[in-house]
């Protein structure tokens, strides 16, 4: 056991009934007070929810967690409740977790997503030429959503008819109980499409996508089992599919109401890289992830005993005052930007350069389409829980610029 003589109480005065819970509503849709105000009296506390896990808010402790793979381990899951499948590769740690990802790595580096550059640009066209009513339309469900669930298919290597059954199962496995009756029953059907995909993708010729690199890939130079492969598909469509829209539409609620920055972006289109990184730093759509204690350690002043889940706080690390200047605000040209938006570490998202490019196009062709546009009703603004965060309701008003409507 870890010297433990400098340890303070884990319970401060004041914070004795709190117990810490990511999918109350109160952290789903306002959680930055909280947040503040944990990082600065109580940085790491102990909760009862689901069997018990510690969450740690500040910057500098969230991301000592995610780099430390042999003091704090992802083998004992990454969300809570656990998934109903262990996720591959986020749920082994180095250097298994190395040759797992070496699978994912040639179809996500940055040269060869930047080719996808020129059909991501019209699909985002054909989606805002599809707002029938610019007067009167959801932001979330007729631009950001289905543009950003459809960059994810393409890539990974879907059939488009997929798509309403994955955002389903993805849907409520990102957000429900998990394992409860329903929970299983929805992972079952989820797990079998997924082999079934496999299976008739494998008897197919190969494809440039990331199913075909599934099917064909190789650890310690031996095939993938059917497991593997279900759990590799498993987190790359749950990463690919709630997280490009939860930032694309954070960012077009602020930029709405901040019109200038709206202006500033115009002038200065060369912003929109660091914009980007910036609006991901700001909306963080996966605020929470876990690891475990793989042995007796220390926490900023807390004794985490061995095998004690820890929670990391990416969305309030992200918003760390002794990090960030002006940490509520949206800086366009902030830099450098040390942001955990992708996470840190050697678990870092293996889909971030997608990612940035997916929101980039699409905040690039939403901007180029509207001269103006407002959120109507910020009283409707809806949000979903639990490991991830992201608007699922805006309902916004917009000037197209040729003044015409989106037909």
């Amino acid at each position: 056991m870890p010297e433990m003589l400098e340890t303070r109480p884990t319970r401060p005065s004041g914070w004795e009934q709190l117990q810490y819970d990511h999918r109350d509503s109160r952290i789903v849709v306002s959680p930055h007070d909280l947040w503040r105000r944990l990082r600065a009296q109580c940085p790491v506390i102990h909760s009862e929810r689901y069997g018990g896990f510690w969450f740690t808010s500040r910057y500098d402790d969230v991301k000592a967690v995610l780099t430390d793979c042999e003091t704090y381990t992802a083998t004992l899951g990454v969300n809570i409740p656990r998934q109903n499948m262990t996720l591959l590769p986020g749920e082994v740690d180095p250097p298994l977790h190395r040759e797992y990802r070496r699978i994912l790595n040639p179809r996500l580096a940055p040269q060869v997503v930047k080719q996808h550059e020129g059909w991501m640009r019209e699909l985002a066209r054909e989606w805002i030429e599809q707002i029938a009513n610019p007067d009167q339309f959801d932001l979330c469900t007729d631009y950001c959503e289905p543009y950003a669930k459809r960059v994810s298919l393409r890539v990974i290597g879907y059939e488009p008819e997929d798509l309403d059954k994955l955002d389903h199962w993805t849907g409520v496995l990102a957000a429900g109980v998990r394992d409860d009756e329903e929970g299983i029953r929805l992972s079952m059907e989820f797990f079998g499409h997924l082999a079934a995909t496999l299976q008739r993708r494998a008897s197919e010729p190969p494809r440039d996508d990331i199913i075909s690199a599934i099917v064909d890939g190789e650890v310690d130079g031996r095939p993938l089992s059917l497991d593997e492969q279900q759990s590799l598909l498993l987190q790359t469509t749950f990463g690919g599919l709630h997280t490009t829209g939860a930032v694309m539409a954070g960012s077009l609620v602020w930029l709405a109401g901040h019109p200038e920055d709206r202006a500033r972006l115009h002038r200065e289109p060369m912003l929109m890289p660091t914009a980007v990184e910036e609006f991901i730093r700001y909306v963080t759509p996966v605020p929470h992830m876990n690891r475990a204690a793989a042995k007796d350690t220390v926490l900023d002043g807390c004794p985490i005993p061995k095998d004690d889940l820890v929670m990391v706080g990416l969305g309030s690390a992200n918003h760390d005052e002794t990090i960030f200047d002006k940490p509520d605000e949206v800086v366009l040209d902030r830099f450098p930007n040390r942001h955990m938006g992708f996470g840190a570490g050697p678990h870092r998202c293996v889909g971030s350069h997608l990612g940035k490019l997916g929101v980039r196009v699409g905040l690039e062709e939403f901007l180029a389409a509207f001269s103006d546009f407002e959120v109507t009703d910020y009283y409707a603004l809806r949000y979903n829980g639990g490991e991830g965060r992201g608007l699922l309701t805006v309902p916004m008003r917009a000037t197209p610029v040729n003044g015409s409507s989106g037909q």
